[in-house]
């Protein structure tokens, strides 16, 4: 046993302790803006928003939550085509807050206690009052692989005595992980992962969601082979209908709600290259443009443009995202969650 294995799990935090009033709102708004759009309820006023968060990276699990004053949290259509993430959000509120939920024209009340499934492909809003939720984020593939068949499981509130007791093992968790030691962190998770999928089995597909979800599980293959090839200068349509061996019409009817196969190409392509272009130089336009397959500086530099507001020259370089637990870098930042989930 080493002795980092023996240390408590490295923590994340936010708190708006200390922040000017008219920062705080806007500062967590940044934080979780790789999960949802922030949102103030009518009549509620930024200066008195709150937070006090913590984040822990269990592996294949990631667990954030805290203290909150009262708030919504948005994620329309073209926010998912934006964060392009895929993970499920397992939602529990605790002392003193409910979620009101809404998903697909559902509207659900989650109470103290119970959870609520919540697939972050997918556009939902939820208004959540003042005290204290935690979140639960895994892959999709992860839990995927848990179950015994295809789940809708978006805005799903699992009942029942089964559902009791994992939600108090999730409340238990919380309450245990500022002590729990790194080398304890994937039986833990292991664990804990095998419970939520006992609560998210019962879900069903029904005749309203069953083609949706199993659109989406046929999408998200194709969307981790075009991130895997996205170099390939042979990738495109005629590749893509050939190695999964499906029509014109269904590639057509999968990627319409992203604007298409080759716009989300593009669009991949240049998420890629801005990345390039924020990380440590130089960098040479010219060499880019012909990596990521454009036909010429001028028209990488258009879409460039009409994607991110600015030309490729224009982006400012940044450092990398910080590690987990590394020194001095102990700010929450949901990006990194992600990140480290996938």
């Amino acid at each position: 046993m080493t002795s980092d294995q023996a240390l408590p799990l490295p923590v994340k935090r936010f708190s708006t302790q200390g922040v000017a009033e008219g920062e705080k709102f806007d500062m967590w708004r940044e934080t979780v803006q790789q999960i949802h759009d922030l949102q103030l309820p009518d009549g509620a006023l930024p200066k008195r928003f709150e937070a006090d968060v913590s984040a822990w990276s269990l592996g294949h699990l990631a667990v954030a939550g805290g203290f909150f004053t009262e708030r919504r949290m948005v994620r329309t259509e073209k926010i998912t085509r934006r964060l392009q993430i895929d993970q499920y959000r397992i939602l529990l509120p605790l002392e003193g807050t409910i979620i009101r939920h809404q998903a697909r024209d559902q509207r659900k009340l989650v109470r103290q206690g119970q959870m609520i499934f919540s697939d972050l492909a997918r556009a939902e809003e939820a208004d959540c009052g003042t005290g204290r939720l935690m979140q639960f984020i895994v892959t999709r593939d992860t839990l995927d692989a848990l179950l015994p068949g295809p789940r809708d499981l978006h805005g799903f509130v699992p009942e029942g005595p089964v559902a009791g007791l994992v939600a108090d093992h999730l409340a238990a968790l919380v309450r245990k992980l500022p002590s729990l030691a790194a080398r304890d962190a994937e039986p833990v998770t292991r664990a804990t992962l095998q419970l939520i999928a006992a609560t998210a089995a019962p879900a069903q597909l029904t005749a309203e969601t069953g083609r949706p979800v199993l659109d989406m599980a046929k999408r998200q293959r194709i969307l981790r082979h075009i991130n895997k090839h996205l170099l390939d200068p042979d990738l495109g349509q005629e590749t893509l209908l050939a190695t999964f061996a499906m029509s014109r019409a269904s590639l057509y009817r999968l990627f319409q709600p992203l604007g298409g196969v080759a716009a989300y190409i593009q669009e991949r392509k240049l998420h890629r290259l801005r990345a390039e272009l924020t990380g440590p130089g130089p960098h040479h336009l010219g060499q880019l443009t012909w990596k990521y397959g454009f036909s010429s500086q001028g028209q990488m530099s258009r879409a460039f443009r009409a994607l991110f507001g600015h030309a490729p020259r224009d982006t400012q370089p940044g450092e990398p995202a910080p590690a987990w637990g590394r020194a001095g870098t102990d700010d929450l930042s949901f990006s990194e969650i992600l990140r480290q989930l996938q």
